[in-house]
């Protein structure tokens, strides 16, 4: 679980993320990062219907895209993040999904 330091939860922050930030593209996820000064890295994942129409597995990425995400949140400050998995993603090995993490993080 991520700790409420790294939580994006309110929705003007997020509406700002999607606004002001630049998009990172990869295999399995999309990323929106808009840099926010020496806070806390904080992030969110959202997951459409579009993904899948089944809760269960909406639910499933979700945690997986997170796990993904844990280990670089103590190394990274100074942003916001907005995750958008990808269909692919659901398949996808855990492994793969946190080298993809790293190298979205890496960008600019």
């Amino acid at each position: 679980m991520i700790k409420a330091q790294n939580r994006l939860q309110d929705k003007r922050a997020v509406n700002k993320v999607l606004q002001r930030g630049f998009k990172v593209a990869g295999t399995y996820f999309t990323v929106r990062i808009l840099k926010i000064g020496d806070q806390p890295i904080k992030l969110t994942v959202v997951v459409g219907k579009k993904v899948s129409k089944k809760a269960v597995i909406r639910n499933k990425i979700k945690r997986r895209v997170r796990e993904a995400f844990m280990p670089y949140l103590e190394a990274r400050r100074g942003v916001s993040l907005v995750i958008f998995p990808r269909m692919q993603s659901i398949d996808a090995s855990f492994e793969t999904l946190k080298n993809e993490a790293k190298i979205c993080l890496e960008t600019r």
